[in-house]
């Protein structure tokens, strides 16, 4: 450990683990804590750790995190959601679905803590669902990437939803920062000249902060632009024409929208080899909905972006996204990106890509799902299996992972706080990086001043 992931970890073990009865004594001293740390500081390394220690003394230590893909890199982790019962969607009044004297709640009793990661992405609804009960929480995450969604929501709706909103965070949080670059620190230990990392990690925390040259538009370095012309010039460029074998791990075409992502992903089915092998959904309205009247067609034609399309196209060999946690225990959570096998007409043979069962075979069915009446008059039903493409990601399902060459579609501008920054910190190197945009001078960057601003706030008072 570095002294500043030390620091964090005395602290926080003193709370969880006290030696002495002296030193749990002090009831005014907060328990809770957050973790603030950039990609490559170590935070992760540094949350293994504390769960090690705590279940090394057989103790309970909960591990969770805001997203699926975040929660399957802690040992035993699953997603706040599921951990704490919290309903989909939570609103304002919303309580944990967890009974009283059930197995779920003693967990929650007997923990010596409770670490959520990634909790910079949740709605601070989800937060005050969950009855911590005066536990040791570690909280972890970077307030510089995405915030939690709200739908048709401009930024500042994105931060009155934010737990910087809510009065325990700004009284109550111990926060510690993680400023200590492991990756490069790790490089220079080595002796390798680390000149051109130090120079990327600095311009990626102006853009992530939105300050100097980068406040409003940023001008994407010479290594990091494109050749390409086009989006499919772009595919072809990150996936080497699909010449041979492909790592799908560590490539991906990230974009802020779906419409780029569903083009890039129907364009990259195109190239890759194989035939294409289509299943079609059962769409239906909900009971609820009888009778309203509506053509199958329109059913047909709606593509939410959390849910499978009704023409799903698929070849053998090709990665997908699971889009819905169907068992975190295997490996299967919203956000697991999985290989075809075998596409069957009741049940896909996949092998898991990422995650700590990367390797193993898991099958994946046909399921229902239903629609969010947000937005629409009905609410609609549709049977097929939980999968997307992923040769391309949104920007927010790729927050968290870490990818050799990145390719990324900016032709539509980034739309809300820390896009950009997410986007270009996936990798370590400028030119691991293809940026494609109309201008490459001028690629906008959405900065949340509020959210910053809460941060130095919260510095100056700790």
């Amino acid at each position: 450990m570095n002294e500043a992931q030390r620091a964090v970890y005395d602290a926080i073990i003193a709370e969880a683990l006290p030696i002495t009865t002296a030193t749990a004594a002090d009831e005014s001293r907060s328990k809770v804590f957050f973790i603030d740390s950039e990609g490559g500081g170590g935070k992760t390394f540094l949350l293994e750790t504390v769960i090690a220690a705590v279940r090394e003394e057989s103790k309970v230590a909960i591990a969770c995190a805001t997203t699926g893909v975040a929660a399957l890199l802690l040992e035993g982790g699953t997603t706040a959601h599921s951990r704490f019962g919290v309903p989909v969607p939570a609103e304002q009044k919303s309580i944990s679905d967890i009974v009283k004297e059930s197995a779920r709640a003693q967990v929650i009793k007997e923990a010596a803590v409770i670490v959520w990661d990634e909790i910079t992405q949740a709605h601070k609804y989800v937060v005050n669902t969950v009855p911590f009960g005066g536990k040791v929480v570690v909280f972890s995450g970077d307030f510089k990437q995405c915030l939690p969604v709200v739908p048709h929501g401009s930024d500042d709706d994105a931060f009155a939803a934010s737990v910087q909103t809510l009065n325990f965070w700004n009284n109550h949080v111990r926060r510690y920062q993680l400023n200590v670059n492991e990756r490069i620190r790790r490089l220079m230990l080595a002796g390798q000249d680390t000149a051109e990392f130090v120079e990327w990690a600095q311009f990626l925390l102006d853009v992530g902060h939105g300050r100097g040259a980068c406040a409003d538009e940023v001008s994407i370095p010479v290594t990091a632009r494109a050749t390409a012309t086009s989006l499919e010039g772009l595919v072809r460029e990150v996936y080497d024409n699909f010449d041979g074998p492909t790592d799908f791990v560590t490539r991906a075409v990230l974009a802020p929208r779906n419409v780029q992502v569903d083009e890039a992903n129907d364009i990259a089915i195109r190239l890759f080899p194989g035939t294409a092998i289509t299943r079609y959904s059962r769409d239906s309205l909900d009971p609820e909905y009888a009778d309203t009247s509506c053509p199958l067609e329109v059913l047909n034609s709606i593509n939410p972006p959390d849910f499978p399309p009704h023409r799903l196209v698929l070849k053998e060999q090709m990665p997908v996204m699971l889009l819905r946690n169907l068992n975190l225990g295997a490996g299967l959570s919203n956000g697991t990106r999985l290989k075809v096998i075998d596409a069957r007409q009741h049940v896909i043979k996949t092998e898991i890509l990422t995650g700590p069962r990367t390797g193993e075979i898991a099958f994946i069915p046909r399921i229902m799902l239903d629609s969010k009446k947000e937005n629409s008059p009905f609410v609609f039903q549709r049977q097929q299996f939980p999968l997307r493409p992923a040769f391309a990601l949104t920007i927010n399902k790729a927050q968290g992972q870490t990818f050799e060459r990145v390719g990324l579609d900016v032709t539509l501008e980034c739309f809300s706080h820390g896009q950009l920054y997410v986007a270009l910190s996936r990798v370590g190197h400028p030119s691991r990086l293809r940026v494609l945009a109309k201008d490459l001078d001028r690629v906008r960057n959405v900065v949340c001043r509020q959210i910053h601003h809460a941060v130095v706030q919260l510095d100056a008072e700790a």
